[in-house]
């Protein structure tokens, strides 16, 4: 008795997986089958997939069809355990049993077995193979039927989008929740992209230097995603007896993440009505740009990106010629916030400015011009009270100690006057409270407004704290203009100018408290 070489087919798809259908379970069977008839198992090929895909995409079977091919006289049959495990598709069914007939190959069920020897066997592999296929339709249908059913109820019938998780209690009761470590992050995406400031791409990058990347094209389709206002998207639906539904938007039965007035918002970002625009000046990475100029020629510095490996990288470099000098902005943003951060309040004259701001608040009334001449008298006395000390050091009449001294104390009496002058002359604002706690509240933490405040936030610092533009070497900064009652405020303003810092004879801190000899007896 001549012995068949066989290869056995088995193959599930992952619904019918989890029902509790075996890969092993239909080996076993069909090698038990073997060897009551004592064919011989030259190979095995076994897969998890549905037969919706077709015989292309199954790449157990291609691989199965491909070693018939090159073993067409080693090999007499191909066994399945039933004819849906062959195909659930008639037409693409006939097709592939045509390639194996070439070869001299039958393909059969154990199940199922059809003589081919037999007039009608067309008729009994059409009724296997038409029956899978009508199920199969039949599965599809009430399937469609059933999500189509599920949206219109406003469940969630998919994988939930980020920011929520998917619960189950049993195959019909699916539902989704907030998920609380992400949603934060979501609502604060949304809220930056709501502000109009930045672009939606920029935002994305920003939030994944921080460690939360999502593509570009993810990013976008979340942000257009209604589910985030508690809607949820009904796809068309047609259908031969009713004819077709239009697409549309239902109430969801889950908890809106982002309030409508915020993504309505964003839909203007997105779709470009509000696109917020990001020129060189004004770009988020080169803030300092417009108020940087060149250590060697003075002229006004800018910046521009580069690429590399890891995408695009920001250089400050001079405007006139960049060889004068090029440094990576991440590292002269960093240097600068540095810079700031050795800015020390004295608060003190802080409080003190505070009163003087109340004061003139409270006071009801508009600085006269009579008030403003008086600060003026004061300010041109104290100018003469420095020209005569000058003239007695430089007479050689008093020493440098005593020079230093008086000219510190006089220069912040001078000051002191001039903020207040310009007080007078700023018109009384209705609420000072408020206003002043912000200002305060700037004072002390200037290094975090300039690290993660917003661009026209760090602009505006940057234009109020330096009239003019301050040199940067690509180490150090330096400035040789600086406002006037931040002057008064700040204790370290000649170490912010870049200039070296003085012995304990001149402008400490015991000079601007204690009275010089010879202007008061001194106290023993």
């Amino acid at each position: 008795m001549e012995i068949k070489n066989t290869i056995l087919y088995c193959r599930v798809s992952t619904a019918e997986q989890e029902k509790g259908s075996s890969l092993d379970w239909q080996e076993d069977y069909l090698r038990r089958y073997c060897e009551m008839k004592r064919y011989n198992v030259v190979a095995v090929y076994k897969e998890d997939k549905s037969a919706k895909s077709g015989f292309k995409k199954r790449t157990e079977f291609q691989a199965l069809m491909k070693y018939c091919k090159e073993h067409r006289h080693e090999v007499d049959y191909v066994l399945v355990y039933r004819w849906d495990r062959y195909s659930r598709n008639l037409k693409e069914a006939l097709i592939n049993l045509d390639y194996f007939e070439k070869l001299e190959i039958e393909v059969n069920s154990v199940e199922q077995h059809i003589d081919f020897n037999a007039a009608d066997y067309i008729t009994m592999l059409s009724l296997y193979i038409s029956m899978a296929q009508s199920e199969d339709t039949k599965i599809s249908r009430r399937t469609r039927e059933g999500i189509h059913a599920s949206l219109e109820k406003g469940k969630c019938t998919c994988k939930a989008p980020r920011g929520y998780i998917n619960k189950q209690i049993d195959d019909s009761n699916k539902y989704v929740v907030i998920d609380e470590t992400k949603a934060p992050v979501i609502r604060e995406m949304f809220r930056e992209v709501a502000k109009g400031v930045y672009t939606p791409c920029y935002i994305q990058k920003v939030f994944a230097r921080k460690g939360y990347y999502i593509h570009k094209n993810s990013f976008l389709n979340m942000l257009r995603n209604r589910f985030y206002v508690g809607e949820v998207f009904v796809p068309e639906y047609k259908d031969d007896k009713i004819g077709t539904i239009p697409a549309h938007y239902v109430k969801g039965l889950h908890e809106p993440l982002i309030d409508k007035d915020t993504f309505e918002r964003v839909q203007a970002v997105v779709n470009k009505k509000h696109r917020p625009k990001l020129t060189k000046r004004a770009h988020p990475d080169v803030f300092l740009r417009q108020y940087l100029k060149c250590p060697q020629c003075g002229a006004t510095m800018t910046g521009s990106a580069s690429r590399g490996n890891g995408g695009k990288y920001y250089y400050y470099h001079c405007s006139r010629d960049s060889k004068h000098l090029r440094c990576r902005a991440d590292k002269a943003n960093d240097l600068f916030a540095r810079y700031i951060a050795t800015l020390k309040p004295n608060y003190a004259i802080l409080r003190l400015y505070g009163e003087i701001m109340k004061e003139i608040s409270n006071d009801g009334q508009v600085a006269t011009q009579s008030q403003i001449a008086k600060v003026e008298e004061e300010i041109m006395a104290h100018e003469a009270r420095l020209a005569a000390a000058t003239n007695k050091f430089l007479d050689g009449e008093i020493d440098a100690t005593l020079y230093a001294e008086l000219k510190q104390r006089v220069e912040l009496e001078k000051r002191a006057c001039l903020s207040k002058l310009d007080m007078l002359k700023t018109p009384k604002c209705a609420d000072i409270e408020p206003q002043l706690e912000y200002a305060m509240s700037l004072i002390n933490n200037m290094e975090h407004h300039i690290r993660e405040g917003r661009l026209e936030v760090k602009r505006e610092l940057i234009g109020v704290m330096f009239p003019e533009k301050f040199e940067f070497d690509g180490e150090t900064y330096r400035t040789n203009s600086y406002n006037k009652v931040l002057d008064v405020i700040y204790l370290q303003t000649n170490e912010l100018r870049g200039e070296k810092k003085r012995d304990s004879s001149d402008f400490s801190e015991k000079s601007l408290q204690v009275p010089g000899a010879g202007i008061e007896p001194a106290q023993g």
